[in-house]
């Protein structure tokens, strides 16, 4: 785990450092290819990936890993993938998103995907 953590991030920090900077904005699991055993981490999938000159206003990314200036509509930086990335760690060593609500699949899909916002939010406070 802390190779492809250690990898993650130093894709992330590549990317950060590009002038302009890039951010990535959907960190997840199925985002990170593994190959030789886990020795080698690869990122993938740039669909929501931008330059980032200033501050981003696009509403994008995996709801899981939502920072929150996404649910709050506010802009946001490569500080979005940071948030990622330890939601990422979190995940990787529980094996369970840290601010999903119990019974994520219930039917009533629109209000669980309230809780899980209201849960990350509690955090910033």
């Amino acid at each position: 785990m802390t190779k492809i953590m250690y990898q993650a991030g130093s894709a992330i920090h590549y990317l950060h450092t590009r002038s302009p900077p890039i951010i990535h904005r959907d960190l997840k699991p199925e985002n990170l290819i593994t190959f030789d055993g886990h020795e080698v981490v690869k990122l993938a999938d740039f669909g929501w990936s931008s330059f980032c000159e200033g501050k981003r206003t696009t509403f994008c990314g995996t709801p899981d890993y939502f920072a929150p200036e996404m649910i709050n509509g506010d802009s946001h930086n490569q500080k979005l993938d940071i948030w990622g990335l330890g939601v990422l760690t979190f995940e990787l060593l529980c094996g369970y998103a840290p601010f999903s609500p119990p019974n994520m699949m219930s039917t009533d899909r629109h209000s669980k995907m309230k809780e899980m916002e209201n849960n990350i939010k509690v955090v910033t406070i």
